[in-house]
């Protein structure tokens, strides 16, 4: 008659058999396996929280150095900012200062010839000529 059985039927003959007849583990070797398996939770557990401490900590120290970057990258950025002010400042004042040198020598040149022309040391179809 067994053999006339099919895969299912067969799983629950053996399904009720075990039920009927479960193996007994003795106590001490019970309580070894639960406190082994505690212990291994535990520090299953431990692991995890100190692998998500670490997370949580390296996530943080990464977001206070991009901060500190960034606090960096303002400051240069201010620096560079105020360098190009002070550029454009002291060559816009540059280009006046030299306009003004020019125009100063060009009337000190007049004042020049004029001081020669008063003094008849320079003849007025010289000055004509030139």
């Amino acid at each position: 008659m067994l053999r006339s059985l099919v895969g299912s039927e067969m799983c629950i003959r053996d399904r009720s058999d075990s039920q009927h007849h479960e193996p007994t583990v003795p106590y001490h070797l019970y309580r070894k396996i639960r406190d082994e398996k505690e212990a291994f939770c535990s520090y299953y557990t431990h692991a995890i929280s100190t692998r998500d401490e670490t997370i949580l900590r390296l996530k943080e120290e990464s977001r206070q150095q991009a901060a500190l970057q960034d606090h960096h990258l303002q400051e240069h950025l201010v620096e560079v900012e105020m360098r190009e002010e002070m550029h454009t400042y002291y060559t816009t004042t540059l280009g006046r200062a030299l306009r003004e040198k020019c125009l100063l020598q060009e009337k000190i040149s007049q004042l020049e010839h004029q001081l020669l022309l008063n003094r008849g040391l320079v003849s007025h179809e010289h000055t004509q000529s030139a």
